[in-house]
């Protein structure tokens, strides 16, 4: 009666546990056309975003305009590659920002 009590306690704590995502860095970025991407940055090559997306199931790696994007995901894009690690760092984000 002991096991069968305790494992169906575990069994409805489980969910309650804070579980890791697939992808640590997802991120939801907005296109000026009100489309969402949902991944994370790679790179900054040129005037294009190279982005790891997640869809459905699968995920694929894609290259974007850095102008497609609204300027708040513009921000949040350059952010993600290159965070603040100073003072000086977090001054040229405060910069980018205005």
């Amino acid at each position: 009666m002991f096991l069968a009590c305790s494992l169906s306690l575990l069994l409805f704590a489980a969910p309650a546990f804070p579980q890791e995502p697939a992808h640590p860095a997802e991120t939801s970025f907005m296109l000026r056309s009100g489309e969402a991407l949902t991944g994370h940055a790679k790179a900054i090559d040129g005037d294009r975003v190279v982005m790891h997306v997640v869809f459905m199931d699968g995920s694929a790696t894609i290259r974007r305009r850095l102008t497609d994007f609204t300027p708040v995901s513009q921000f949040r894009i350059h952010l993600q590659l290159a965070p603040p690690t100073d003072f000086a760092d977090h001054m040229v984000v405060a910069r980018r920002a205005i």
